[in-house]
């Protein structure tokens, strides 16, 4: 008898006897797949990151177009991703804690690690402010 799984829970684990070679075109469409379901896990109860407001009418520079109540979208931002590095971003040092806690935690899950020699941090202070 099959066992049922919850809804956003990972299936049974299993051994990969093969993979993908060296250079093979599939090989960075499947792990972009990994990243964003490993990103998806981390993130799924945490609301930490940064909001972007947003139209999808008008130019992108009209600024007096977001002052509207209406048709103005918020899109929360706490990822970006470039080939195989992934940014987190969030407004406040304890947040961005709270963000790279999920996202270790998530790797362990999926039995990846994360390079601490390789992470880096990146505080950006608010324009005007001494850091």
């Amino acid at each position: 008898m099959a066992r049922v799984l919850e809804q956003g829970s990972f299936s049974e684990p299993f051994i990969a006897t093969n993979g993908v070679r060296q250079g093979c075109v599939l090989a960075p469409t499947l792990f972009s797949l990994m990243f964003a379901v490993m990103l998806q896990d981390a993130f799924r109860h945490s609301s930490s990151g940064f909001y972007v407001r947003f139209r999808t009418d008008g130019g992108l520079f009209n600024l007096r177009r977001l002052q509207a109540k209406t048709k103005v979208l918020n899109a929360l931002i706490r990822d970006v991703l470039l080939t195989d590095d992934c940014a987190l971003a969030a407004h406040t040092l304890a947040d961005v804690q709270l963000l790279t806690d999920c996202f270790s935690g998530a790797a362990k899950r999926l039995v990846l690690t994360m390079s601490i020699k390789k992470t880096e941090v990146m505080h950006q202070p608010k324009p005007g402010l001494l850091a």
